[in-house]
């Protein structure tokens, strides 16, 4: 009996053993099945992520290339665009400094030929005033010649009046007074002729 139950457990461990044995490898095959497809499915999803991040990545590169070569495109229109009116701003300074130089010249050169014209007025004055001048002191040394001869002719007329008068008192029987007409009226007589003659 006792050896009959045990044949039994061990027929039945026999059966169970190999049949858990099996069941259990399966279970394993199955669970490291499921651990690579999960795996695998888990690298495929990183690799399309990457493969879809590298895509975004090289669309932004190209956007950034097309960027920057706009903004460069863009800055060399600008840079000559600067330097054109750079150039303009320039040649306009250069035409209005010449303008304004050349004005300068002008007026420079008008008033030169005022001040020599002024120059000339003014010398031409100076030489008129010394011509009258000149004139006036000749004029003013023959009046003086003039009046002194006119002196020395009156001077003479005296002393000849008073030699006549003497004589005519000693020669005739005229009275003082009368002698004095006459030597007078002589004596204004040759001094107007002579003066008369001077002029």
């Amino acid at each position: 009996m006792f050896s009959e139950i045990l044949l039994s457990i061990i027929a039945t461990a026999a059966v169970a053993v190999p049949t858990s044995f099996l069941i259990g490898d399966r279970f394993r095959k199955n669970k490291v099945a499921k651990t690579i497809g999960s795996a695998e499915e888990q690298a495929k999803k990183i690799t399309d992520s990457a493969e879809k991040q590298s895509r975004e990545a090289s669309i932004l590169v190209e956007d950034a290339k097309r960027t920057v070569a706009e903004a460069e495109r863009v800055a060399d229109e600008k840079r000559k665009e600067a330097v054109l009116a750079a150039k303009e701003e320039v040649y306009n300074l250069k035409t209005e400094a010449e303008r304004e130089i050349k004005e300068n010249r002008a007026e420079v050169t008008r008033l030169e030929r005022r001040a020599i014209a002024k120059e000339e007025a003014l010398d031409r004055k100076i030489e008129a005033h010394d011509r009258k001048e000149e004139a006036l002191e000749r004029k003013h040394a023959d009046a003086d010649k003039r009046l002194k001869t006119i002196e020395e002719k009156t001077a003479e007329a005296d002393r000849i009046k008073e030699e006549q008068l003497t004589k005519l008192e000693e020669i005739s029987g005229y009275t003082t007074e009368r002698a004095k007409a006459e030597i007078l009226l002589s004596v204004e007589t040759e001094v107007r002729h002579e003066a008369a003659q001077r002029i």
